[in-house]
């Protein structure tokens, strides 16, 4: 599309597209049960627990960040050339 028709005006339409953006990145699926809820993992919170969702959010990133560290072949080779320098 071109000109005028490139851009949506419809604020909803780009907020959810958004947020069907980021719950596909964070692996996030959503659940409507007893209202608007998100679920990763092993875990549902529902929208009134807030800040139990960033919590996990969070945990969740580092969880994964660190498995990947431990993952990669050449960790500790650095500790073990340390180890055999006479100054350390």
């Amino acid at each position: 599309m071109e000109g005028e028709f490139a851009e949506t005006t419809n604020q909803l339409s780009n907020t959810w597209t958004l947020a069907k953006q980021a719950s596909r990145h964070q692996q996030v699926t959503w659940t409507f049960n007893e209202g608007p809820g998100v679920a990763f993992g092993d875990e549902c919170f529902m929208a009134s627990k807030r800040g139990k969702v960033i919590r996990a959010f969070h945990g969740n990133y580092q969880l994964q960040e660190t498995t990947n560290l431990l993952e990669t072949p050449t960790q500790g080779k650095v500790m073990d050339c340390v180890a055999m320098s006479p100054t350390s």
